[in-house]
């Protein structure tokens, strides 16, 4: 060190000691961490040199030191100097002190006990061969300063109270009389009962949601002290700032939220507790889930209350099981109804459309049909040997009539009858000037037949001879069907009959 101690003093404290109290050196001429301090006595009319006594540097920053074994009614000569790893630095002034002509009391020796979370019990040796005064009690917890305690008592033991739970405390004594205070006794060590916050596991601590997580503060175990508040803080796991939720949330409050976090997203959550013993940090990830229907199933569920006796109704009375029922039944009887509905609708859709059919088409059947389409009744000369045809003429070529959005057609082998196809007028077989009779014959050119075309009346001539003369009247009522030429509406003897229709 570059510089000496500072405010060096030095105090009697009986016959054969002395206390040596001072500061540490500048900071600016420290050169490196101190190690402790030298120092050094002699008498002050003695050649001879220091003897020095090693003080390492307190814990409580405290720098003192008491200098025994001295002589009584002496004057002395006292010096200090620090020292690190380099070496001793300067000497302070050296400062004169002279011891009492009689001691003061010897403090007593302390031991612990016992301990609970907030006292300590102590007990020390009584020296039956000297008046005490008093005895002064000093103690400092951790980091704290010292607290002096005087003990009024005739006793040798004592309970100190009112300390903080899970706490190290260092303690030592002083006794004192007329003749002043004797020298300290060794520091000990006491400890209070109870320690930091234990973390619970994540199971219970965590109750996972989709959007939001619940922290169980009340899963805590104190160790023995009372909690007495929490600090929380969360982040995503890629991501490295955290996001504090509560600075100090209190033990009172068993449970918290934190919201508005991300379904299926991983989350780091970072818990302080602390109490007087200390704090404890512990840190969890999760994950939030992917669906809010999971939610429901990892929340336990609520505690239900006990119910009286007289809280019970009965089910026709509790709106919880009637309503469900009634609203069923409701809808049960709309979707009945509608089915109902749309296979009444259905079904007379296809009655109707069955009868537009079949309907309408045999009305035009009997309106379309005129008088002229049925066979003329024939001459009485032709009465005999007139009979109807119902063939359909192989010459015809029947033109397509539109029904109902349907053509009929022939293939190559067949014809299909088509109503309301365009007849030609009747034609005779043979010249038309041969033939006498031809009944009744049309002029007014196409008209409408019904599926098949009725046949056009069919006209006979008299048999010929061989040279052409015509017989005679009685011969002319011979069949067809014996008979050679003949006229007929677009049908030949040689053709496919066909039925003749219903509506005819």
């Amino acid at each position: 060190p570059g510089g000496p101690p500072l405010d060096v003093t030095v105090e009697a404290t009986g016959a054969t000691s002395l206390k040596v109290a001072w500061k540490p050196p500048r900071k600016d001429l420290l050169h490196g961490k101190l190690l402790g301090y030298y120092v050094g006595y002699k008498q002050e009319d003695s050649q001879e040199s220091f003897q020095y006594k090693n003080v390492e540097t307190p814990e409580d920053g405290e720098m003192a030191s008491y200098i025994t074994n001295l002589k009584r009614l002496t004057s002395y000569l006292v010096m200090v100097q620090a020292y690190n790893n380099a070496g001793p630095g300067p000497r302070s002034d050296e400062i004169q002190a002279k011891t009492l002509e009689s001691s003061p009391p010897t403090s007593p020796g302390l031991t612990v006990v016992s301990s609970t979370s907030s006292s300590i019990s102590i007990e020390w040796e009584k020296n039956e061969n000297v008046v005490f005064k008093d005895y002064i009690l000093h103690y400092k917890a951790e980091g704290k300063e010292w607290i002096k305690e005087k003990l009024s008592t005739t006793t040798n033991n004592y309970t100190l109270k009112g300390l903080q739970c899970g706490t190290r405390y260092r303690l030592y004594m002083t006794a004192s009389n007329s003749l002043g205070t004797g020298e300290p006794s060794a520091t000990v060590i006491g400890r209070t009962k109870g320690g930091a916050p234990v973390s619970p596991h994540k199971r219970t601590f965590l109750i996972i949601n989709s959007t939001f997580v619940n922290l169980n503060l009340g899963s805590w175990e104190d160790g023995g002290c009372p909690i007495q508040y929490f600090s929380v803080r969360y982040r995503p796991t890629f991501q490295h700032v955290w996001n504090t939720v509560a600075s100090r949330v209190m033990a009172l409050q068993k449970h918290l939220d934190i919201g508005h976090l991300t379904p299926g997203r991983e989350y780091s959550l970072l818990v302080n507790a602390y109490n007087e013993a200390g704090t404890t940090e512990a840190e969890y990830t999760f994950q939030t889930l992917n669906y809010t229907f999971f939610a429901s199933v990892l929340t336990p569920p609520p505690v239900r209350r006990p119910e009286s006796r007289n809280s019970s109704l009965p089910f026709y009375r509790n709106l919880t099981v009637i309503l469900p029922v009634v609203f069923s039944i409701i809808v049960l009887l709309v979707v009945t109804t509608a089915v109902l509905v749309c296979l009444r609708k259905q079904s007379d859709s296809s009655n109707g459309d069955s009868s537009t059919e079949s309907q309408p088409r045999k009305g035009r059947q009997v309106e379309n049909v005129g008088m002229m389409e049925f066979p003329q009744k024939p001459p009485k000369e032709m009465e005999q040997t007139y009979k109807p045809s119902y063939y359909s003429s192989p010459t015809r070529k029947p033109t397509p009539i539109a029904a109902r959005g349907r053509l009929r057609r022939r293939d190559e082998n067949h014809e299909y009858a088509e109503p309301y196809a365009s007849v030609p007028p009747p034609r005779c077989v043979i010249d038309e000037r041969n033939c006498p009779a031809m009944l009744s014959t049309r002029n007014d050119g196409p008209y409408a037949t019904i599926k098949r075309s009725p046949p056009r009346p069919v006209c006979y001539l008299p048999p010929m001879n061989q040279v052409g003369v015509k017989l005679r009247s009685t011969q002319q009522a011979t069949s067809p069907e014996r008979s050679g030429p003949y006229c007929q509406s677009g049908s030949s003897p040689s053709g496919s009959s066909g039925e003749r229709p219903s509506s005819m």
